[in-house]
């Protein structure tokens, strides 16, 4: 969809729609199962979506081109990307990543596990166009931090939305981005997050000089109070080429605080990436 109504993202894309529920949390109450359920239609398998959506990105990418800038796009709002139910729609799916590198594809997964045997063949060190992200909503399953930090990636991201219960000793040194945010919805009473939470989730972030996004407290209509920490955090680590413009605002995090390897060529054959002391950029 073009201009998602995630504060985060411009965009968001789903290759396929459905997911059979492994290490999700909150199954019960997932805001894509309900969706499918209104439409009559088994969320528990995985499903082709329309040519329209494939089509899409390669329009996105061709604006952002002409702009030498770049779209964020999450993808899989409404599966998980490295489900083994798409395992023969994935490699399609890699390569209309591959196409469109003016994309900043971030892919977020609740299976760190599963991402490296779901790898394509040329990722080497990661492709420069993607951010590898898993969600994390409480203290049980942090441990998809270390599982993620194994892979190689450009950059990698976690997603503490819903946020239902506090994050403790988080080991962020291989991650870009944090994005915290309270569950929305008809059932957000039954998972309210505490400020506190997402206070301590942001001095975390800080002290580890790591970017940080704060979406929403726990509401009923989403994106409510994106404020509530005492100010707009809307920071995001830089990409291949600086952001299409947004309509809210955004914060560039300064490059020293990018954690890039100094050799990073990745698969797409580029150049060596200096090391982050000697650049202001990543072009």
């Amino acid at each position: 969809m073009k201009n998602s109504t995630i504060s985060w993202t411009h965009h968001t894309l789903n290759f396929w729609s459905g997911c059979s529920g492994k290490n999700c949390e909150i199954r019960a109450d997932c805001y894509a199962a309900a969706m499918a359920k209104q439409y009559g239609w088994n969320f528990n398998r995985v499903r082709l979506t329309s040519d329209g959506c494939w089509s899409d990105p390669l329009r996105w990418n061709e604006e952002a081109r002409r702009e030498k800038k770049s779209y964020r796009v999450f993808v899989s709002s409404l599966a998980d990307f490295f489900d083994d139910q798409a395992d023969t729609l994935r490699p399609r799916a890699w390569d209309l990543i591959r196409q469109c590198r003016h994309l900043t594809w971030m892919i977020l997964t609740k299976r760190p596990l599963d991402v490296p045997k779901r790898l394509p063949p040329d990722w080497e060190k990661g492709y420069k166009n993607v951010w590898l992200g898993t969600t994390i909503t409480s203290a049980e399953t942090m441990k998809r931090l270390g599982q993620l930090s194994q892979v190689p990636a450009f950059r990698r991201f976690i997603s503490a939305e819903p946020l239902i219960g506090p994050l403790i000793d988080m080991p962020l040194s291989k991650f870009h981005l944090m994005i915290v945010g309270g569950m929305s919805g008809p059932n957000w009473k039954k998972y309210e997050m505490n400020i506190e939470w997402a206070k301590r989730a942001q001095e975390v972030a800080k002290r580890n000089k790591i970017a940080f996004f704060f979406k929403q407290v726990s509401a009923r209509k989403d994106g409510q109070r994106p404020d509530a920490l005492g100010r707009i955090y809307n920071e995001l680590p830089s990409g291949l080429y600086p952001w299409m413009p947004m309509t809210a605002s955004e914060i560039e995090i300064p490059a020293e605080f990018l954690r890039v390897p100094p050799s990073e060529a990745g698969a797409f054959g580029e150049r060596s990436v200096p090391a982050v002391s000697e650049r202001t950029d990543l072009l």
